[in-house]
């Protein structure tokens, strides 16, 4: 679960599924109340709750991944899955992880100054660090007018989502379809994010979301 911490934290900013995909928000659901129930104080405490779900929904498991046995589903994907449900839907699960994400996510302030022009459609790209701080994966982004399209692990993966500005500073995404495996887990159609830009320059600009009532900052770099 403590590298979910960091998956987690860099998924915030983007987040019609297959009806199977509802097993891991049933299993979350599940094992927030079961997490609560026991009290638990500590993320690496919930094993127990974790793998009582699990063994109850063994048969989905296998149906999701359309294999015959669950020896040959991977139990860290399982896992990635549920920790990134859990922390979409279950406050308590968030309230024990919140310090070790925050401590991790990138922290700015807004330009006193503020200047929107000119960044409603583009490209740019903003990097994932792993869990110890080295930049790894590059994540591009299209805006269009209508449309917020990123590309994943060197374009193998994608999301889409719908755009649109309230103002030349503000806008709000509405996930369309992805095939990556965790902003897929993350978000279901209709889902909407709401965005703040809150730096401008010629380098980059600075994003702010709110993700369980907490703010969170991305830097997303202009392609030239």
């Amino acid at each position: 679960m403590k590298n979910v911490v960091l998956i987690i934290a860099t998924l915030l900013f983007t987040s019609g599924l297959c009806e199977a995909q509802d097993v891991f928000d049933k299993m979350s659901k599940k094992i927030c109340k079961c997490i609560e129930k026991e009290k638990v104080v500590n993320v690496d405490d919930i094993l127990p709750c974790v793998e009582k779900t699990m063994f109850e929904n063994m048969s989905a498991i296998i149906d999701y991944y359309q294999v015959t046995s669950i020896s040959e589903v991977k139990g860290e994907a399982v896992g990635q899955k549920i920790a990134l449900k859990l922390a979409k839907n279950c406050e308590y699960f968030y309230s024990l992880m919140r310090d070790s994400i925050q401590v991790r996510a990138p922290k700015f302030s807004r330009d006193s100054i503020l200047n929107c022009d000119g960044i409603q459609t583009g490209d740019y790209f903003y990097v994932i660090p792993d869990k110890d701080g080295n930049l790894t994966d590059t994540t591009f982004v299209t805006f269009t007018e209508t449309e917020y399209l990123e590309r994943m692990n060197h374009g193998r993966t994608y999301s889409k989502l719908t755009v649109k500005w309230s103002d030349k500073c503000h806008f709000t995404l509405t996930f369309a379809e992805s095939n990556d495996p965790y902003k897929s887990a993350l978000s279901k159609v209709g889902d909407k994010y709401e965005y703040e830009v809150i730096q401008n320059n010629s380098e980059s600009m600075v994003l702010k979301c709110f993700f369980h009532n907490d703010e969170y900052f991305v830097e997303c770099f202009k392609v030239r």
